[in-house]
């Protein structure tokens, strides 16, 4: 009757979880799924291929990892597990997490909102002057109430109503 390999037993040629699998430091021996997720989470790790090995340098590199994934490749357990851990680590994590970094101000909200902040400080600043305001008196009055610099009063001033249709049809991605 063969024996069985157990999974950690050194006869069988197999070799005992080190110090260094609890830190996800790759080894040669690490059974991948496939290569390419394999070289994608040793390059999120830190880790380069160096001829048959892999050299730490220190800082990850996502762009592999986030190129198979945009593919709809389906990634191995071991990567949904080491994305999971790096996205909601735990509290006594210690090593690489990702984060996920929304642009506030090239946001096509934001932009809207800000066309919409010079339209009307211009719309203001007409009325000012329809009532007989001075013009540094409407600047400085449109200033107060925009909390805005007085060159971009000037600036929004000198805006015409086409320059506003071009600046919004180009956030919008139709020009």
């Amino acid at each position: 009757m063969e024996k069985e390999p157990v999974e950690n037993d050194q006869s069988v040629g197999n070799e005992v979880p080190s110090e260094a699998d609890a830190y996800d430091i790759p080894t040669e021996t690490m059974d991948a799924v496939d290569h390419q997720w394999e070289e994608a989470r040793h390059n999120l790790d830190g880790y380069v291929r160096q001829g048959l090995g892999w050299e730490y340098v220190g800082k990850g590199n996502a762009i592999r990892m986030g190129d198979l994934l945009a593919k709809g490749l389906q990634p191995p357990p071991e990567v949904l597990t080491k994305l999971g851990r790096m996205l909601s680590p735990a509290d006594d994590y210690r090593g690489p997490r990702l984060f996920i970094a929304v642009p506030k101000k090239k946001t096509f909200r934001f932009s809207a909102l800000e066309m919409s902040k010079k339209r009307d400080a211009r719309e203001r600043y007409k009325k000012l002057r329809e009532s007989g305001w001075c013009f540094e008196s409407a600047v400085k009055q449109v200033r107060k109430e925009y909390g805005k610099s007085r060159t971009w009063v000037t600036e929004v001033i000198k805006l015409s109503d086409m320059d506003f249709l071009g600046q919004t049809q180009k956030w919008m991605g139709i020009r």
